[in-house]
């Protein structure tokens, strides 16, 4: 078994959250600390990012089952979830297996169409690029509200409201994630929600932002027919990171789902 590093703070019912490609349990620093007032809430590295090491082969199937093991080892079977991107891509898989219970799902991956997902593929790997870039001016861009902008142009519309310590980490866990590629090309490419699958049971809610330029808002009705028991919330002025963009919004949202 993969070994996964995790915070765990809050107390209550227990709420676990999975970051996207190319983040770590850090990417949800905006929100933790309004989730944890209601939730005891445990954020994980998945396998390859962040602080866990990597599993043998980097595919969703691995990270799955890598997670899907944390949850029985830790006896967290049956955890609400939250999953963002990638995240929300693997939080399906685990409702699949009846591991985990009520779901909210931001910006997921995995509904892309034609031309869409060659956009992301690019995209991401531009990002990629940009925060290896990056990477020796973490001081500057900390400075530099235009060069923040410039480095993050298709993750957040917003990026003037997130702090200057959460954009350096993202560009920290970019540059330095070592299943960024393979998994990246397995999502654009092999993975669609839409080639259908086991039907869900337990309750979703999807929140996705109008101004997502990564997992683009048309993908939302293709999401909402997929799986017609789950509830849709399209917010203004959010890119792929509304957990950032409007961290109470998401809060409140995720809280009232759950």
């Amino acid at each position: 078994m993969s070994e996964i590093h995790y915070t765990r703070s809050g107390s209550g019912k227990p709420l676990l959250l999975i970051h996207g490609l190319g983040g770590s349990s850090k990417s949800w620093q905006p929100v933790v600390s309004l989730l944890e007032r209601h939730r005891e809430v445990i954020a994980v590295d998945l396998p390859g990012f962040g602080t866990s090491p990597g599993c043998s082969q980097s595919t969703l199937r691995s990270l799955t089952q890598a997670l899907t093991e944390f949850l029985i080892s830790n006896d967290l079977q049956g955890i609400d979830v939250v999953g963002h991107s990638m995240g929300g891509r693997i939080a399906i898989e685990l409702a699949r297996g009846n591991h985990i219970g009520a779901m909210v799902l931001i910006g997921p991956a995995g509904f892309f169409k034609g031309w869409e997902r060659h956009l992301t593929y690019t995209t991401l790997l531009l990002v990629r690029l940009l925060a290896k870039w990056f990477m020796p001016l973490l001081t500057s861009l900390n400075r530099s509200h235009t060069l923040r902008k410039i480095a993050f142009f298709q993750l957040s519309p917003n990026i003037s409201v997130v702090s200057p310590a959460v954009v350096s980490q993202k560009i920290r866990d970019l540059s330095k994630s070592r299943s960024f590629e393979p998994l990246l090309t397995e999502l654009c490419y092999r993975s669609q929600l839409l080639e259908g699958g086991t039907p869900l049971t337990q309750p979703l809610t999807f929140i996705w932002g109008k101004k997502d330029r990564i997992c683009f808002p048309r993908q939302a009705p293709r999401a909402a027919r997929q799986f017609p028991q789950a509830k849709l919330h399209l917010l203004e002025n959010c890119g792929h990171f509304p957990h950032w963009d409007s961290p109470e919004k998401i809060s409140r949202l995720i809280l009232e789902a759950l």
